[in-house]
């Protein structure tokens, strides 16, 4: 998803607040969430960050999947959000990763990605929810998609 016309700035503004207000029902409201934000377009990380940091106490970015298993045991985040094809390791080798260190993290996948076998692959690694940037912009998910936390949240 590249920036570079006014109607692409309006389909990311438009992902970003439904990035918000997901997180916003699944956090608890007292607290400020530690996000670990994972993404390998430079555009895409720079606006989802630029939301998450409205309703996050401390927004950690990197691009790559061996980034993020470094980081997270350093930051504890709340929750991960997690690209699925990133340089390197790739997003559903980094959230098993993460899983293994921390089985208790919550790592959201948030992809361009409308594959069953990416879903199932993300769900069987540890992915506590499969959102699409697409069904973000009309705040629904596909059929089949799973998108509630371990906890029903």
């Amino acid at each position: 998803m590249g920036v570079g016309t006014h109607a692409d700035v309006r389909v990311m503004v438009d992902l970003l607040r439904s990035i918000e207000r997901y997180l916003s029902s699944v956090s608890d409201a007292r607290v400020r969430p530690v996000v670990l934000l994972v993404e390998d377009n430079p555009s895409m990380r720079a606006l989802i960050r630029s939301l998450v940091e409205s309703t996050s106490s401390v927004v950690e970015e990197c691009a790559a999947g061996e980034a993020a298993v470094d980081l997270y045991p350093r930051l504890r985040p709340d929750w991960v959000l997690m690209d699925l094809k990133l340089g390197g390791m790739d997003g559903i080798s980094a959230t098993r990763a993460i899983r293994q260190l921390d089985p208790s993290a919550r790592v959201l996948i948030v992809t361009e990605q409308d594959n069953e076998h990416f879903r199932r692959a993300a769900e069987e690694a540890g992915a506590v929810g499969y959102l699409l940037k697409q069904d973000l912009l009309v705040q629904q998910t596909a059929p089949g998609s799973f998108h509630k936390t371990e906890d029903g949240l």
